[in-house]
């Protein structure tokens, strides 16, 4: 023998013993194999191996031990199977989903069959309380079949769950946003003046019936398009083409057509309203044109004191009784004739600073046949008292004396000459033609009133 053979034998016997023992353990192994073949009391039954792929793709793998004990199947129940499948398919239910018999089908060959490549399977979505699936039990027999046709069941068709109807799509987009408001005009603040003030007006006078240019009204503070006028608390006169000529002088026009004599105020008023007044600053005058002529005085028995009556004002009256007359002769070429302004005044008795009028008619004739009443107080008619300087005493039924009362208080401030006892007349109203003289005056005191006699101081023409 070789002596370099020596140390291979120990290698090759042990490399024996472990061939033995493999032999001894697939030995083993096959008989347990037979044992439970044995076991399973009677032939298998073996499928095509479409029908095991198919069985395969319908389970999971955690599933296919279960699917190798249902392996020996009648062929009868496959058939059943499929025809369950069938009925399954046709009607389904709400909420379940069909589930496939799987069946295994063990070939012949004694080695373990290869893995499938998992096939992914989509669950649709179950109910809350889905319904259990029905399970059928295989029923194994030992009588040995031939080998059948496979039969592959339906594959199941997956219910598709109804997609409900939606409305139709409305429009999401807001509304335009409205347009925006037209800009307003911000009115420009209109600059605070401080109110007018008065001082004087240039002239100061003017005649009754006459036109007065005012020169010079004087002031502070005066704004373009202000106003003025005189007022006398009876009656306002406006200035007409009046031009602001600087906050401190206005110039315009007068017209006195209409005023009666005595002092009047003076008022300029701004456009914002604000005014400023100074009293008693402007005087209207009665023209005297003739002296006073003798007057031949004609009284009844209800006269007293006929002749005071005539001549200057003196404070010495006639007192005419009620329905006592007296007639006043001013002689031919020297009557009383329509003027400029007021024609003639009747003067009053000065009773402690104040005129107590009482009712009395005046009446003018050319010829001492035809009569003209030109004054009346106590007829209640302002119209006749249009005419004179107390017209406003007419006119005052929420005065102290209202409307024509006899003994009507009028204080002298209000009368001619301003202060004094006169109430003056304008004939303009007359239709005689102009140039008219009327030579006679009728004084009457008419029944009735307080009952006490008309007091006359003097008549004095003026034209």
């Amino acid at each position: 023998m070789n002596t370099q053979d020596q140390p291979r034998r120990p290698k090759r016997s042990l490399l024996l013993s472990l061939l033995f023992i493999l032999a001894l353990l697939m030995s083993l192994c096959c008989m347990l194999l037979f044992a439970q073949l044995a076991s399973s009391g009677g032939k298998q039954e073996w499928l095509a191996a479409s029908m095991a792929t198919k069985l395969r793709a319908d389970y999971r793998p955690d599933e296919w031990g279960e699917m190798r004990r249902l392996a020996p199947l009648q062929a009868g129940v496959i058939e059943q199977t499929a025809r369950d499948e069938d009925a399954l398919s046709a009607t389904p239910t709400t909420g379940l989903v069909p589930v496939a018999v799987a069946v295994v089908a063990i070939t012949s060959t004694p080695f373990p069959l290869p893995s499938p490549t998992p096939v992914p399977v989509v669950t649709p979505q179950l109910s809350p309380t889905p319904q259990p699936s029905p399970t059928l039990q295989p029923t194994a027999t030992s009588t040995p079949l031939s080998t059948p046709t496979p039969t592959t069941p339906p594959t199941p068709t997956p219910t598709t769950p109804p997609t409900p109807t939606s409305p139709p799509p409305t429009s999401t987009s807001p509304p335009p946003p409205p347009p925006p408001p037209p800009p307003t005009d911000t009115p420009t603040p209109t600059p605070t003046w401080p109110a007018p003030i008065v001082y004087s007006i240039s002239p100061d006078n003017g005649d009754t019936k006459s036109t007065v240019s005012i020169t010079n009204l004087a002031g502070e503070n005066f704004q373009p398009g202000a106003t003025a006028r005189i007022d006398n608390g009876i009656t306002s006169i406006d200035l007409t083409s009046v031009t602001v000529v600087s906050v401190n002088q206005i110039t315009g026009t007068l017209d006195l057509s209409v005023a009666a004599g005595g002092p009047y105020n003076v008022q300029v008023t701004n456009p914002d309203l604000q005014s400023g007044l100074v009293t008693n600053t402007f005087t209207v005058t009665i023209p005297i044109t003739y002296s006073y002529p003798t007057i031949t005085p004609t009284c009844n028995i209800s006269v007293t004191n006929c002749l005071s009556g005539t001549g200057a004002p003196d404070d010495n009256i006639a007192e005419i009784d009620p329905g006592g007359v007296i007639i006043l002769d001013f002689g031919a070429d020297n009557g009383i004739m329509d003027g400029q302004g007021y024609d003639f005044v009747l003067y009053e008795w000065d009773n402690a600073g104040a005129v107590y009028l009482d009712w009395i008619i005046i009446e003018l004739s050319i010829d001492a046949i035809t009569w003209y009443t030109t004054f009346y107080w106590g007829d209640g008619y302002t119209s006749m008292d249009d005419n004179t300087n107390i017209v406003s005493y007419s006119n005052d039924p929420s005065g102290p004396d209202p409307g024509e009362v006899d003994n009507e208080q009028i204080p002298l401030s209000n009368l001619y000459p301003y202060p004094g006892t006169g109430i003056t007349i304008d004939i303009n109203f007359l239709s005689d033609p102009p140039g008219a003289q009327y030579r006679y005056v009728r004084l009457s005191s008419p029944a009735g009133g307080d009952g006490d006699p008309s007091q006359i101081d003097s008549i004095e023409r003026l034209h």
